[in-house]
């Protein structure tokens, strides 16, 4: 154990300033950033426009996981105002990242609400090994590769 140390007057001062003006700037950052700019989705009841990419996507997910070749074939016969539904490549998930946003997951949940934190497939093969894809993780907001046996949560694109 060390010796307590004294502390005066004006050395606490400091410190309540130098809080003070580490908060407002915490403040200032958090509401710079705010959610997806006004005007960048147009959701309609089960779809989902991003008007930057022209992008239309499902809005709600289904609550089952799927492997990486059942993501694709759930996709394919998604039926959600027409067909043409597919799984989305690994770029095009991860511009739905939105990494303002925090629980329950980063996303813009007024244009996809009750997206879980979890992984999402995407359509994008691991080029070293063809046993392995790449799907986007909604909880940290990032990519990486697994065996396409593995049970994860889709969204599928048009």
């Amino acid at each position: 154990c060390s010796p307590l140390r004294t502390v005066n007057a004006t050395s606490l001062r400091r410190a309540h300033v130098r809080i003070a003006v580490l908060l407002a700037c915490v403040a200032s950052v958090t509401s710079a950033l705010a959610a997806s700019p006004p005007g960048r989705y147009s959701a309609a009841r089960k779809t989902v426009k991003d008007n930057r990419t022209g992008l239309v996507w499902q809005r709600s997910v289904d609550s089952g996981t799927y492997s990486g070749d059942d993501a694709k074939k759930y996709c394919q016969q998604l039926q959600l105002g027409g067909a043409g539904w597919r799984l989305p490549t690994c770029n095009e998930l991860l511009t739905l990242v939105d990494p303002a946003q925090s629980s329950p997951s980063l996303i813009d949940s007024t244009a996809f609400p009750n997206t879980p934190a979890t992984y999402f497939w995407s359509a994008s093969p691991f080029v070293d090994d063809p046993g392995q894809a790449w799907f986007v993780n909604f909880d940290y907001g990032s990519a990486n590769r697994i065996g396409t046996d593995s049970p994860y949560r889709v969204r599928c694109v048009r």
